[in-house]
């Protein structure tokens, strides 16, 4: 079969034919469908553009799938992907493998390969859509009321959310990094969510938005009607009034800027005599559906509207609107959008104004796309490893040209998808099958997952962080025939993970008894020119430091980049090839300022960015704390002599109010030799609160076994505060810390639960040993399980699902779960927070975690932390931690002061809920259901 000979890429076509999004396939032009049964085929075969051939799935790579891009501002943002010489080196490899029939074993640097909560509101000719189904493309409104286009969509996950509250009632949700764009002593300034919090936000405003102006749609009745109904039953001269569906109420607040026009003509009429842009009138009958109602139709049109207290506030010369209020709002999945106006700002709800894992998940879609009946097999170490290629293949094949889209019967990617359709009989036409096996760190009872599958596909991804060797021979007999490999496994790893990637390092190491390609090193050499930084030797296929992401690319034809420069229509695509010096001198200055300060980041990022084979697999004491930051903020702390808090005795008052007295006790240091010591509490700060049911503190214990008080082993309890509020300076720190080893077991439990109750902080212990769980059921009053969470949810969520616990109360440290307890600790010290807001640079103040630690004696395990070191005070944060990280993704808040507000105003509403009749049938007055 020849190959097809088309000049160009399909994202360099000028005009192709259009397909109609509207119409199935059958129902296209025929222009239409011959063209993309061309695009099809040069997906199928590759394509020769003036004698250079591009493989198959580069071809489908950069004209086909969506992918998400780093911008220089640092957004993640979808995009159709730009040709990199990362994509051409590994197509040109990977053909190299299928010609062979071999596997492809890549190894070598990682990274190769702001918003509005999911459900507010954008608006659209058709009305409004929820922002979370925003697509590129789309028509909505923007700032001045015209209509604008969506050029890019960005959704950012699960992250912290908030809620702004304007003075006129209107609110919106979003999360930190949300762009205001704000008017703040006189100046218009782009603010982020978090820059606006830790700034005086009371002055702050922003635009209202012009006059939004809708298709006409139709009404219930006249417009002028029900302007002058809406206002004679507000203003109390007459006790009825018409009832609308949402639907019905939608088509007026949506409708056209005429209609509407009519509409507020005749209610200030009614209302206030004459509309001189500024007015108010008394509102007699408060009824919330038809005041919401009301105030959506003007602030669709650019007014002020508010209630003031008996008064309804209409204005068109108050065009800004004062933040009254934040709130943190909880976790929760989240998008931005970006639109083409002058000012790329849009309105959103309530008409308020507002501003590696890519190559394993394109190969895999492309294959299960244009295969027919076949499985496609994925293998990792990890559920979250797995989550990114499937968390990319889902956006691949949702937002996939039309053309390209199939169907899923089954979504589960956890364990598996299956592509095709269910007819009306109930039976499955199926498409393509993706298998997902997770091997769990090489266990008995799963490294034979692979073996009996017959794939089409097989990928096994970060083949660097466990043992691969098992599952993969297991798979190797499925992959045969009488001709050779039916296809080319992918093994695809990085450097970092020196004792989990030894199987690895030995199957790269001698590819022929693999069945895996031989490095071919010209194929790098010949891009790098005199940039060469690596040693050749055997070796399946190495990928050097210099090709990250975060490397110097330099944009250039793809003539000039194969050393053909007078060919211009290679010329016409452009290619971001790597500038192997400049990508080299950058990274040996990151390596310089590191290895200075911090040996072991020196070596981890050797090992992440590595220059040669050998750089993959080095070894370190494993601290991955930031010793830098931890060591400068020690000094800072005994500098200023503020790091001990107050440290006294606690005891309870009456309502369990925590009580304290000065102590001239002597704190538990690092390291402790053993022995005896009776050590008092530091305080950070007193306790808001002391209702368990608030979720505002969190605890962790690690205890201490009473029969070895010769071991360094202290009990160690911390009192964490979660993220419930705003300008908190406490948030997310420790408040209360208790590191002690008095010689009465049950003097040290007293004191931890003395703290537990003054705080009203849930614990999370850990449960080796039940001494704290036993104390509570004897002395506390209460069973144990009022006071301790069950660690079983949190290891099913985070480190395996189905794990089980002898004991339910507490997390049993297996292997997995200190590893979770430990990275929790490492992720929060490695974390930004920001802290305030720099008006003179405009930009937000940030800090790291560890900067947030006030605690001495851990900063101290944190500094002098290796394998194998006694770290009772690492292990009791990290239990806050997780159980702070648990109740953050569930989303356990305590009710905000505006929820209890809204609440005891639909009760008062409800006494007084009363019904009339009218000629327009039933009406109701009161709360809006």
């Amino acid at each position: 079969m020849s190959l097809s000979t088309s000049p160009e890429f399909y994202v360099n076509m000028k005009n192709p034919p259009v397909w109609n999004d509207l119409f199935g396939w059958e129902d296209q032009d025929d222009d239409v469908k011959q063209f993309f049964k061309e695009e099809a085929y040069k997906v199928k075969y590759g394509v020769t553009i003036n004698g250079t051939f591009i493989p198959p799935w580069l071809y489908w790579h950069v004209n086909f799938f969506p992918v998400f891009q780093d911008l220089p501002n640092g957004e993640r943002v979808p995009a159709i992907s730009r040709l990199r010489d990362n994509e051409w080196f590994f197509a040109e490899m990977y053909q190299r493998a299928r010609m062979e029939k071999k596997g492809l074993g890549m190894f070598g640097t990682r990274r190769f390969g702001k918003a509005l909560l999911d459900s507010e509101l954008i608006y659209t000719p058709h009305g409004s859509k929820k922002i979370g189904f925003a697509d590129i493309g789309d028509i909505i409104y923007g700032d001045d009321g015209k209509l604008t286009t969506i050029v890019g969509v960005y959704p950012q996950g699960f992250v912290d959310t908030y809620k702004v509250t304007f003075e006129d009632g209107r609110s919106v949700v979003c999360c930190g990094q949300h762009q205001w764009k704000v008017k703040y002593h006189g100046d218009y300034k782009v603010m982020s969510t978090m820059g606006i919090i830790h700034s005086d936000f009371s002055k702050m405003t922003i635009d209202i938005g012009e006059a939004v102006d809708f298709p006409e749609r139709r009404w219930l009745i006249s417009p002028q009607l029900m302007g002058s109904l809406a206002a004679s039953f507000l203003c109390g001269a007459t006790d009825r009034i018409f009832e609308l569906s949402k639907k019905e109420m939608d088509d007026v607040i949506y409708s056209s800027r005429k209609q509407k026009e009519l509409f507020i003509g005749s209610f200030m009429k009614i209302a206030c005599g004459i509309n001189t842009g500024d007015d108010r009138f008394k509102v007699v009958y408060k009824s919330e559906y038809i005041i919401s109602f009301v105030r959506k139709i003007f602030w669709s049109m650019g007014y002020y509207c508010v209630m003031d207290g008996e008064d309804m506030y209409i204005s068109k010369t108050h065009d800004r609107l004062r933040i009254s209020d934040i709130d943190y709002y909880g976790r929760y999945k989240a998008t931005c959008i970006e639109v083409d106006n002058k000012s790329h700002q849009f309105l959103t709800t309530n008409f308020v104004v507002s501003h590696n894992t890519t190559i394993m998940s394109s190969l895999l879609q492309m294959n299960a796309t244009m295969t027919i009946g076949l499985s496609h097999s994925v293998v990792g170490f990890s559920d979250s490893d797995l989550s990114n290629i499937g968390e990319y293949c889902e956006y691949g094949l949702d937002h996939v040209h039309p053309f390209f889209r199939i169907n899923r019967t089954k979504t589960d990617w956890s364990s598996g998808v299956t592509l095709g359709k269910r007819m009306s009989n109930g039976v499955r036409d199926i498409h393509a099958i993706i298998s997902i096996a997770n091997i769990n760190m090489g266990r008995k009872t799963s490294t034979q997952k692979t073996a009996g599958l017959t794939p089409a596909t097989a990928i096994f991804d970060e083949v660097g962080k466990g043992p691969i060797k098992k599952p993969y021979t297991a798979a190797m007999p499925s992959y045969d025939t009488p001709y050779g490999w039916r296809l080319s496994p992918i093994l695809a790893g990085t450097g970092g993970e020196v004792e989990l990637s030894k199987d690895a390092q030995e199957m790269f190491s001698d590819p022929e008894t693999y069945n895996l390609l031989v490095m071919d090193w010209d194929i790098l050499n010949r891009r790098a020119m005199k940039g060469k930084t690596w040693k050749e030797r055997k070796w399946a296929m190495f990928v050097p430091g210099q090709m990250a992401n975060s490397g110097v690319k330099r944009t250039i034809g793809l003539g000039d980049y194969l050393g053909k420069p007078d060919d211009k229509k290679l010329n016409k695509i452009k290619i971001d090839a790597t500038d192997f010096d400049a990508s080299t001198n950058k990274l040996n200055e990151e390596r310089k300022k590191l290895s200075t300060k911090d040996r072991v980041a020196y070596t981890s990022h050797t090992m992440f960015y590595p220059f040669t084979i050998d750089d993959c697999f080095l070894s370190s004491s494993q601290n991955l704390f930031p010793v830098e930051y931890a060591i400068k903020h020690k000094n800072d702390l005994l500098e200023s002599g503020q790091y001990s808090g107050m440290l006294c005795d606690v005891f309870l008052e009456s309502g369990n109010k925590l009580g304290t007295t000065k102590s001239n006790k002597q704190l538990a240091g690092f390291p402790f030799s053993g022995g005896v010591i009776d050590a008092p509490v530091q305080i950070f700060e007193m306790p808001q609160s002391n209702r368990f049911d608030d979720f505002i503190y969190v605890a962790g214990q690690d205890p201490y076994k009473q029969a070895k008080s010769d071991t360094p082993s202290l009990g160690s309890f911390y009192i964490f505060k979660r993220r419930v509020g705003i300008r908190d300076p406490y948030a997310y720190r420790i408040v209360a810390s208790y590191v002690s080893r008095p010689s009465s077991i049950d003097q040290f439990c007293r004191t931890c639960e003395v703290l537990q109750k003054g705080y009203g902080a849930i614990c999370l212990m850990e449960n080796a040993d039940q001494m704290y769980e036993q104390y509570l059921n004897r002395k506390s009053g209460m069973p144990a399980s009022f006071f301790l969470f069950a660690g079983e949810a949190i290891a099913n969520k985070y480190v395996k699902a189905g794990s089980r616990q002898n004991s339910k109360l507490g997390l049993y440290p297996t292997p997995g779960n200190q590893n979770l307890l430990f990275s929790c600790v490492v992720d929060y010290c490695w974390q930004d927070f920001v802290i305030g807001y720099d008006d003179s640079t405009g930009l937000d103040i940030t800090v790291k975690g560890i900067e947030l630690i006030d605690d001495i004696a851990l900063l101290d395990e944190i500094i002098q932390y290796k394998p194998g070191l006694n770290v009772d005070r690492i292990i009791a944060f990290g239990h806050a931690l997780v159980l702070a990280r648990y109740f953050d993704d569930n989303n356990y808040m305590p009710k905000s002061k505006i929820e209890e507000m809204n609440n005891a105003r639909k009760e008062d509403a409800y006494k007084h809920h009363e019904v009339y009749a009218s000629a327009f049938g039933s009406v109701s007055i009161g709360a809006f259901r």
